[in-house]
């Protein structure tokens, strides 16, 4: 990342962690620079250092990936508590996020309280506002239709007039419909009015969706899928799941892991049942997702990875570590893993590796919350090892490859057991929501909806 700021965009970029900032212990190490990159997990597990940010005069604050910073009416986190008083002092604060909605409406309320606290002061206000979001934007198209040359808007007059409530709203109002007003003070009306639906009964300025829809050059999707019979461990749990509606909740309970992840993530329960004497060997060693992606990458055919690059992607941290493990101890091939517990140097050292066109890995591993945020336009296969649970997550996963800059169409390869609980999530993706080969930009409401009925034993 740092080089590519450089490279690209002329960016001497300062980055901070706790060595550099030992190295520094007569000064503030947030001054050491103009522009200072700071890792979230460091930052935000230091309050010494937090002090030392505070107590410095930024003009900008940027947060990449604030869908992750926690806040409750009853609790707040230690990240959100640091930008909450960082954001108190920058002028300009910038929050960075592919999936706004992930986390839900109090979520999305949070960063929009960071932003104006002003105006986003209270959770159920900003509820009953959502409510009204749809009138909003219908009474802003009637402001554009104002006023009618034969005076035949009074539907739109009406629908205007039943958003807005304040006084100088009304005059504006009042202005616009006026036959006598002048098409200078029509237009002043109109554009005030406009600024005041959008700040008053909507997010106005604070949030900006920038829309594939307006950008062209992105490339085309193509999704292919491996069926694979699910080896013994696996079958034995599906078939109990089938055959007894308890077994789920006896999973539960053994394994420790939280729905649906026991039911999506085989090898995460497999390796949770640890002491079963069944589970003496590693998962991978019977997993044929393995070897599956081991004859994929040596295959030249059509649908083969030899002499491409692969980005393979795993929900889980372990899933991610144990499968470049196993690639290396039966394949013999090299796999830098990138996940959330490596430092901000040691992912831009994985990335660098993965990005060398001459030396570097064929492949890189990557787990969910670890790839966020990366950009792989150079790579054209994506492997999902296995399926994320929520629609966003798997846009983001696909987010890393369909970039400008991607020259080819991207390849999702998509490997998964036939009866297993995953099978049926893929359905809702592939079949219910087109997820695969579109952004929807609607998955948080059909995660909502359905998202319990898709992650429910076949």
């Amino acid at each position: 990342m740092l080089v590519e700021l450089l490279r690209r965009f002329a960016l001497d970029v300062t980055l901070l962690d706790e060595q550099q900032s030992l190295a520094q212990a007569e000064t503030n190490p947030f001054e050491s620079g103009q522009l200072v990159l700071a890792s979230q997990d460091w930052l935000f597990a230091n309050p010494h250092r937090q002090a030392q940010a505070e107590a410095c005069s930024w003009d900008l604050l940027i947060v990449d990936e604030a869908h992750h910073l926690d806040w409750s009416d009853e609790k707040v986190g230690p990240g959100y508590a640091c930008v909450e008083r960082l954001a108190a002092t920058v002028p300009g604060v910038l929050l960075l996020t592919a999936t706004p909605e992930q986390m839900g409406l109090t979520s999305h309320f949070a960063r929009l309280r960071l932003l104006d606290p002003d105006r986003y002061h209270s959770l159920e206000r900003f509820r009953d506002e959502e409510q009204h979001y749809v009138e909003v934007a219908q009474a802003i198209d009637a402001l554009e239709r104002l006023p009618t040359a034969d005076g035949s808007d009074s539907d739109d007059r009406e629908r205007v007039a039943g958003v807005i409530e304040e006084p100088d709203s009304l005059a504006l109002l009042a202005t616009l419909a006026n036959s006598e007003s002048d098409t200078a003070q029509q237009e002043s009306a109109r554009s005030q009015l406009r600024d005041q639906l959008l700040d008053r009964h909507g997010t106005g300025r604070v949030m900006f969706r920038n829309s594939r829809r307006h950008v062209g050059g992105f490339p085309e999707r193509r999704l292919h899928l491996a069926y694979l019979t699910p080896p013994s461990p696996y079958r034995r749990a599906f078939r109990k799941l089938e055959r007894d509606e308890d077994y789920l909740d006896e999973l539960l309970i053994e394994t420790g892991l939280d729905h649906p992840d026991v039911l999506i993530y085989p090898d995460a329960m497999y390796r949770a049942l640890a002491e079963d004497p069944l589970n003496a060997e590693p998962w991978w060693q019977f997993d044929n997702r393995v070897a599956w992606l081991m004859e994929r990458l040596s295959d030249d055919g059509e649908h083969g990875f030899a002499g491409d690059k692969v980005l393979v992607i795993a929900h889980g941290r372990e899933t991610a570590q144990e499968l470049a493990e196993a690639l290396r101890v039966l394949g013999g091939i090299h796999a830098p893993v990138f996940h959330e517990g490596l430092s901000l140097v040691e992912r831009d050292r994985a990335a660098a590796d993965f990005a060398d066109e001459e030396e570097g890995s064929q492949l890189l591993v990557c787990s969910e919350i670890g790839s966020e945020g990366r950009n792989f336009q150079f790579c054209r296969h994506l492997v999902m090892f296995d399926l994320p649970q929520h629609p966003d997550q798997l846009e983001q996963r696909i987010g890393r490859l369909d970039r400008i800059g991607q020259r080819h169409a991207i390849e999702i390869h998509v490997p998964l057991f036939e009866g297993s609980p995953a099978e049926r999530l893929l359905r809702w993706y592939r079949d219910g929501m087109d997820a695969f080969l579109a952004p929807h930009g609607v998955g948080n409401e059909l995660f909502d909806a359905f998202g319990d009925a898709s992650q429910r034993p076949c």
